[in-house]
């Protein structure tokens, strides 16, 4: 359930902008909550709150037993680091004891401290979706959640000889680890959507929190876009993931995938049943990994809704290929090719294609698309009606499934 789906009765949010120093700056907040412990929402995002703010508010959310979605985005604006974790402690002391199912900590600067603070909601068999997109988790916050899934699972914490990336050995072996949260028993992690875009995880957080998502086994959404991470670190994390078969969203947006990758990415895909929403946009797969990603979708779910395969310099000839793989996916409702190299003869047969599977608003904007402009000559274009008919013609016993 998201947030949208709360009636306004059961939702509360405090206006933005606001900076919230004491306790005493919180008292109209706390007091507009009481009363109210049938609340399955609360919003303090986009304001900014000291720790001894976020104890006050903390304290007048105890009772609040039919919470489920808790929004702690952006509270810490202009506050320093040190006081993130222990204003974060605060809420995570109160959020134990409710059965809460969404949990949103992001745009915070979190940094490995402040995601330590998280981790006990972890062991939580209520906690469905964990966001932290935008926190600066870096290789420290990366090992935090890794070492503590591995302990809920009870397998031992990372150390340098399980690191292949050098830099993430020599973090392993300088690291001084704070103490992880007790844990008296194995705990099946309940977490079903994981959001960590746009956190810096590079190659060596992305070996460290591949090391552990395994051990997340009820996954069915992974995002992982914007993490400047290479190749290697994206193979690893899909390797991870081979046996998590619930998967149903992947997002490795704006990383670098390659051709090789690319490969990985298709080996794998089979082990998705229900995958629905794949994006590997912006992964420079360039001209040959395109290629290589649309032949090989017949690999992925029949369920397919979502593909986005912008900015891969996906050409002509890929296009004639995806028009012949879509025809097996009836579910899709949106294609995201933006950024390619697709000239203007291909792109209307695409169309062409979708619109008669009634589906002509499928295809996003393609306002980047480089191909997409008029061809070298008046010349040429006398041609496009002919070229389009021909194409148009081959494709069209293929067809795509209403």
């Amino acid at each position: 359930m998201e947030w949208s789906d709360l009636s306004e009765d059961e939702k509360f949010s405090c206006a933005g902008a606001k900076r919230y120093d004491t306790k005493e700056d919180t008292q109209e907040l706390v007091q507009s909550l009481a009363g109210k412990e049938n609340l399955k929402g609360v919003s303090f995002s986009g304001n900014t709150f000291s720790v001894d703010a976020c104890a006050s508010l903390a304290e007048a959310l105890r009772g609040f037993s039919k919470l489920e979605q808790v929004d702690l985005s952006d509270i810490f604006t202009t506050r320093l680091k040190t006081d993130v974790p222990p204003a974060l402690d605060k809420f995570v002391e109160t959020l134990q004891n409710i059965p809460i199912k969404v949990l949103d900590g992001s745009h915070n600067a979190l940094g490995g401290p402040g995601t330590r603070s998280f981790l006990p909601l972890l062991s939580s068999p209520h906690l469905r979706v964990l966001k932290l997109t935008n926190c600066g988790l870096g290789t420290a916050g990366a090992l935090y959640l890794t070492d503590f899934a591995r302990k809920l699972s009870s397998a031992p914490v990372l150390e340098a000889k399980d690191a292949e990336n050098r830099d993430l050995q020599e973090f392993l072996k300088d690291r001084t680890l704070e103490d992880l949260p007790e844990v008296n028993e194995p705990v099946e992690i309940a977490v079903v959507s994981l959001h960590l875009g746009r956190n810096r995880l590079k190659a060596d957080g992305a070996e460290a929190l591949a090391l552990g998502l395994g051990y997340f086994k009820h996954l069915k959404e992974l995002y992982v876009n914007a993490n400047s991470i290479p190749e290697k670190g994206l193979v690893a994390i899909l390797r991870s993931l081979r046996d998590l078969t619930d998967l149903e969203v992947l997002d490795l947006n704006d990383n670098s995938l390659k051709e090789s990758g690319a490969q990985v990415l298709v080996e794998i895909l089979p082990s998705f049943p229900r995958l629905r929403h794949l994006d590997v946009g912006d992964c420079s797969l360039e001209e040959d990994g395109a290629l290589f990603v649309v032949k090989h979708l017949d690999q992925v779910s029949n369920h397919l809704e979502y593909l986005n395969l912008s900015y891969n310099e996906l050409n002509d000839e890929g296009v004639e290929i995806l028009i012949e793989a879509l025809k097996n996916k009836p579910a899709l409702k949106k294609l995201e090719l933006n950024g390619s190299a697709i000239k203007k003869v291909a792109l209307n047969a695409l169309k062409k294609t979708l619109a008669d599977a009634g589906k002509a608003d499928a295809l996003g904007s393609m306002s980047d698309n480089e191909g997409d402009s008029d061809d070298d000559s008046d010349a040429a274009d006398d041609s496009d009606d002919s070229d389009l008919d021909d194409l148009t013609s081959k494709v069209k016993k293929l067809g795509i499934s209403k």
